[in-house]
């Protein structure tokens, strides 16, 4: 993804539609850099599939990740790529991280199906500027954003990435800024 070989051991999720999550990858890029953000959370962060273009980028970026594979991978690829400088990666259950206990501006938060299991109602007590919040489900995306409608976030923008041609799953990515 833009020029860099990720990491993905057997068993860890990743978009295996290359062409497409290139241009989701992309369009994120490009509009956290837009923000100038200083430091970005990458929540539910696998293996790295964000954070790592984000560093490349020359943003400072914390991902976080249930510990396993896709965090080893996450780290194997920032090593390679010598990012280390530029993430903490911090190997831990998304709904256990304490957002408050880091800084970061800006947010994307890329969770399963099931949506954040309440890690983004969590993270606004941050009150980041703007969270990318990317689903592939979006009833659940929905509900979450529905719960902190009244946290002062506003739906900026809306953004569908078609994964799976001719079929229902899209990658719908949902831009909340703080008002």
């Amino acid at each position: 993804v833009q020029g860099l070989e990720l990491r993905a051991s057997p068993g860890v999720f990743y978009q295996v539609n290359l062409d497409i999550n290139e241009l989701l990858v992309e369009f994120i890029t490009s509009e956290i850099l837009k923000l100038n953000a200083t430091r970005v959370l990458d929540l539910f962060a696998g293996i790295g599939n964000f954070g790592i273009p984000l560093a490349q980028s020359g943003l400072n970026v914390v991902g976080v990740e249930h510990p396993g594979r896709a965090i080893q991978d996450y780290t194997y690829s920032g090593q390679r790529y010598e990012l280390s400088s530029r993430l903490e990666i911090i190997g831990l259950d998304a709904k256990k991280f304490d957002p408050t206990r880091v800084f970061f501006d800006v947010a994307i938060v890329d969770p399963p199906r099931i949506g954040t299991m309440g890690a983004l109602a969590k993270l606004i007590q941050n009150r980041p500027t703007d969270i990318f919040y990317i689903s592939c489900h979006l009833p659940s995306a929905a509900r979450e954003i529905k719960h902190i409608a009244t946290s002062g976030y506003q739906i900026h923008q809306v953004r569908c990435f078609d994964m799976f041609p001719d079929t229902h799953h899209f990658e719908t990515v949902i831009h909340l800024k703080r008002t």
